[in-house]
């Protein structure tokens, strides 16, 4: 999606809520008539388990934001009884495994990558969703926790992945090991 895109987005949205006069702050007053179309989400979702939208494929962290967003669709459907089944469930967790760094610990935005961590948040969030054994085996605990504190330093430059300079804060370690946020 290009900056482009994103604004068009954006004011199609406004253009919507203007329309029917919704406004974030008074939103309660919407609760119970706004419908839910589970029939049609669970049509689209599936035909989306098929094949990965060409721009997805140009998304370096893309992949894994890829399953999470199709695997919360279901798990909103499943609050309307529309589960996945378990052999769904362990594609997800092939298709994860594929994007998993199993030397650095933490996952990549496409097969056989370098970790990073957006998309490692992403995939995590997709394990949590999956929540079956073989997709929390995936993870290896301390190799995971060794990439994200590898990728901070005391300028935000992150020399074992992304750079991020979104954060507001500095994370910097005391004397006694512990980490601090710093403003």
């Amino acid at each position: 999606m290009t900056v482009i895109d994103q604004t068009q987005t954006e004011k199609m949205i406004e253009q919507i809520f203007n329309k029917f006069n919704f406004h974030v702050k008074n939103a309660d007053k919407y609760e119970g008539n706004i419908k839910f179309f589970s029939d049609k989400h669970h049509k689209f979702t599936n035909h989306m388990l098929s094949r990965i939208p060409l721009g997805y494929h140009q998304l370096n962290s893309g992949l894994p934001w890829f399953a999470y967003w199709t695997l919360n669709v279901f798990d909103m459907l499943n609050k309307q009884k529309i589960d996945l089944s378990y052999e769904i469930k362990m594609e997800f967790v092939k298709y994860l495994k594929d994007l998993h760094n199993d030397d650095k610990g933490g996952f990549s935005g496409y097969s056989k990558g370098f970790s990073n961590v957006i998309s490692s948040y992403a995939a995590i969030l997709a394990i949590c969703i999956l929540d079956i054994p073989e997709a929390y085996e995936i993870v290896d605990i301390k190799k995971m926790r060794e990439f994200i504190l590898s990728c901070k330093n005391d300028d935000l430059q992150n020399k074992n992945s992304e750079v991020d300079k979104r954060n507001g804060f500095v994370i910097k370690k005391d004397g006694n090991g512990i980490f601090n946020y710093i403003s």
